[in-house]
Parts: C-alpha cells; sequence; structure tokens
C-alpha cells in the first residue's frame, strides 16, 4: 500500500481544489502522508486561506510555484522545481489533476521512476480535434498516456470522453465519482428577501452565464425575476455589459466570490447553465442543502440529476422555460430537491470516494511492481 502520496494539479480553486482538498483530508484520516503541488499565481486570498487550512493534513507540505494554463517555455522551469521537490520528499507514488497536473505528475513520476496516476477532471476533454489548440491538447495527452500506472475518473462520462478522444490504451482505470462529507448535508430556508436565481462558478464562457442572462430576460417579460451571480472571473465586466444591454442590471447582483454554505439562503432556485462541465461539485453541494436545481445536460451531470431538472446547453428558449416551471411551483420543486438531497447522501460519499482511490492505488501499484 502506497503511504506517501502527491497529488499535482494547477488550479487552487474551484472543483478541482475541493476533490483534491477532500482527498486530502480523507488520506490524511487513513494515516497516510500527502503533499500537494499547486500554482502560486491564480486563486488569490480564497485560495491562500484554504491552503492554509489543509496544512495540518498535509505532512509532505504544500509547495507553490507558477504554473500557466497553456504551454509555455515556463513550464521547464516548474517541471525542474516539481522534480528536484518529489525527489526530496520521496513519494510512493504521484497523482495529477487536470491537464497540467497530469502532464507534470507524469513527466516527473517517469523520471523518478514512480507510479503515476491521473484524473482528468474535464480538463483537454472539452476540446476536440477541429481546432489547434484541442488538436495540441489531445495530442500531448495521447503520448502521456503510457506514462501512467491507472487512471481515475470522476464520472462515467468522462471515462467514455477520454476513451473516445484520447483511448484508455489498455490502460487500468477506475471511475470514482466526487463525494460529500455529512457534514454537508445541510438543509436550508430562503431568506424572504432571496433572489430567484442564483449561479456559483467562475465567470468564463463554459460557464455559460451569458445563457442564464439571456433567459432571465426571455422570463422577464412575463413577470418579474432576480438574480445573484457568485463568483469572478475574466468575463465579468462583458456579463455585467450583457445585463444592462438586456435591461437587467437592477434584477442582477453581481457580488464576488463567496464560499458555497454562505449563500444558499439567497435564492429560491440554483442555476447550473455550463456548456460543458465533467462532475461539478456545485450540483453536489446545491443537491446536499436541498436547494432547487435546474441544470445543463452536460458532462456528469445526468448522473446525479433526474432528466426534469435538466435542458440542453447553449440555449436559453428551454432554460427560460424551466425557470418559469420552477418558480410557478417552487414548493413542489422544494420537496423534489428534499429527495434529491437522499440520494446524493447515499450514492456520493467522501469517505467511499477516498477509499476507492485508495483501493486503486495499491491495486495498480502492486501491479506496477510486479
Amino acid at each position: 500500500m502506497p503511504r506517501r502520496i502527491i497529488h499535482c494539479f494547477r488550479a487552487p480553486l474551484g472543483g478541482v481544489m475541493r476533490h483534491v482538498g477532500d482527498l486530502a483530508t480523507a488520506q490524511h484520516r487513513m494515516g497516510l502522508d500527502v503533499g500537494l503541488i499547486t500554482a502560486s499565481n491564480l486563486g488569490g486570498v480564497g485560495a491562500a486561506k484554504l491552503l492554509r487550512s489543509l496544512e495540518p493534513k498535509c505532512t509532505l507540505g504544500i509547495h507553490r510555484l507558477p504554473i500557466d494554463r497553456l504551454p509555455t517555455p515556463r513550464d521547464i522551469i516548474a517541471y525542474r522545481t516539481i522534480r528536484n521537490t518529489c525527489s526530496a520528499l520521496r513519494p510512493d507514488i504521484l497523482h495529477g489533476h487536470g491537464a497540467k497536473g497530469g502532464a507534470f505528475a507524469a513527466l516527473v513520476a517517469r523520471s523518478l521512476i514512480l507510479p503515476a496516476f491521473y484524473t482528468p477532471h474535464g480538463g483537454s476533454l472539452q476540446f476536440d480535434r477541429t481546432s489547434p489548440l484541442g488538436l495540441l491538447s489531445l495530442s500531448l495527452e495521447k503520448l502521456l498516456r503510457p506514462l501512467f500506472a491507472g487512471l481515475i475518473f470522476v464520472s462515467e462520462w468522462e471515462k467514455n470522453a477520454y476513451d473516445e478522444k484520447i483511448g484508455l490504451g489498455g490502460k487500468p482505470f477506475r471511475i470514482v465519482h466526487n463525494g460529500l462529507w455529512e457534514t454537508d448535508f445541510r438543509p436550508v430556508t430562503p431568506r424572504r428577501d432571496a433572489a430567484d436565481l442564483l449561479f456559483i462558478g467562475e465567470l468564463r464562457a463554459v460557464k455559460g452565464v451569458d445563457v442564464m442572462l439571456r433567459a432571465m430576460a426571455i422570463v422577464a417579460a412575463s413577470r418579474p425575476v432576480t438574480a445573484m451571480i457568485v463568483g469572478d472571473g475574466a468575463q465579468r465586466r462583458e456579463l455585467e455589459t450583457l445585463c444592462r444591454s438586456l435591461g437587467l442590471d437592477r434584477h442582477v447582483a453581481f457580488v464576488g466570490a463567496r464560499p458555497a454554505f454562505s449563500v444558499w439562503d439567497r435564492s429560491r432556485v440554483m442555476v447550473v447553465p455550463s456548456r460543458f462541465e465533467s462532475m461539478p461539485y456545485v450540483v453536489l453541494e446545491a443537491a446536499a442543502a436541498s436547494v432547487p436545481l435546474i441544470a445543463t445536460r452536460t458532462g456528469g451531470i445526468p448522473e446525479i440529476l433526474p432528466a426534469s431538472q435538466l435542458v440542453a446547453p447553449g440555449d436559453p428558449a428551454p432554460l427560460a422555460r424551466a425557470i418559469q416551471t420552477v418558480l410557478g411551483d417552487i414548493e413542489a420543486w422544494q420537496g423534489q430537491a428534499r429527495a434529491v438531497a437522499e440520494t446524493v447522501r447515499d450514492r456520493f460519499s467522501a469517505t467511499r470516494m477516498a477509499d476507492s482511490i485508495a483501493a486503486f492505488y495499491a491495486q495498480a501499484h502492486d501491479a506496477a511492481h510486479r
């Protein structure tokens, strides 16, 4: 059984950070030594605070260095730094998360003759080979695949997409859904001044906030509708401009990044309008809070929610119809939200997630040694 594990990932925020943080916490409780390697050039104060909270659980330390999203010459310096760090810490395995984390884990593990594991978390799988960036990303993924001892996917969709776009290549793999702790299940009641709709996430095109705003404009033609947008990102100014052009600026509040648990009671309905997702934690977290949900039919979301709560991505019209349906009978949807919470409690456990990954580590690690 591997005892010393280092997780390598680029972005210390969002779903990947939640996944790695939960995994590190559970592995620490198992008595394992855990370390994290992540980017220092993004995440800001929120990421720094979250990483500090994980320090007592990371006996191999938390190591930060500049890591760019796309390939750049600075990757050579990052590789050398990560290799030197791992050489000094002497882990039993490296676990890479996301495309960049997976690449560094694969190359460093090859250099140090260690097993490497890879979880895409969507990553390059949002692309196809018809674009230059997609062709580059997927080609690099295929070149790196032989260096992994095993592949871990957070959803059935992710495994299928990886197989279709890159190919499993006979590598051992396991599907392990993201999971929640029992303490995450805290039903909330909306405040009297709650907004109708809530979005939580990065403000970038893939998250589909523009689609949600256009859907709101359709709904606003027949009834008043308000929203709270929680998050920051490169698209914030563009989305605020879109709000004004749609006549929604008095009805939509952009409040910046905040912890999800602090805003569940600030709305009546959670909307996840993403164009692409893998297995988003925000859907699990909203379900655990018994918040009514509308989400797009993309990635692993259909593995969490019933079809009645799903709409096609990228199209404001079906999303507008779903919003009108939910707001028109909110009590019925609150009852359905409580039923979804129980389903999520039964199927998506952080403890089971960590146990399954640890068992897969051991299985693939032993096979590699044989």
